[in-house]
């Protein structure tokens, strides 16, 4: 099913062959040669199927000016070590409910949280924050997470 997805993504047409069969062939991806290892590239790493969701509290709803200044502010760090490490993405942030949410993808959910770990710690607007590491995709009811309380 993801290799679909990609090929539909990537514009790329596939060719079955005509003999419905069990033993049929793959469909073969008519397309030049950097678009064809793109899509395979895409097909077979697991990109960006775990996350870390980092719930940090705040005052009345959207939080204060300072603590906003603050989630941003460590949300830049946590941009800087991400990618320094090559570990995947930090995927922006939400405020509402009294609450700031800070978005991590990639591959390994536990090494996003090593990576992340420290600076969490060492943050005060980050003290007492939940961190939730997903393991799959958010769209999976089966994905397992595991919660660690700062």
């Amino acid at each position: 099913m993801r290799r679909a997805l990609v090929v539909g993504l990537l514009g790329l047409s596939c060719d079955r062959q005509s003999t419905p069969s069990q033993d049929a062939p793959a469909p073969r991806v008519a397309a030049s040669p950097e678009a064809s290892k793109s899509a395979v590239l895409a097909t077979d790493a697991p990109l960006h199927e775990h996350a870390l969701l980092i719930r940090i509290s705040i005052s009345d709803n959207f939080g204060s000016d300072l603590e906003r200044e603050r989630v941003i502010a460590l949300e830049d760090e946590l941009i800087e070590s991400v990618s320094a490490a090559r570990l995947g993405e930090v995927d922006g942030h939400e405020f509402g409910g009294g609450e700031a949410v800070l978005f991590i993808y990639g591959p390994n959910a536990d090494a996003l949280f090593s990576a992340v770990e420290p600076l969490l710690r060492k943050s005060e607007i980050a003290k007492g924050a939940e961190i939730t590491r997903r393991y799959g995709r958010a769209e999976d009811p089966s994905a397992r997470e595991v919660r660690t309380n700062l």
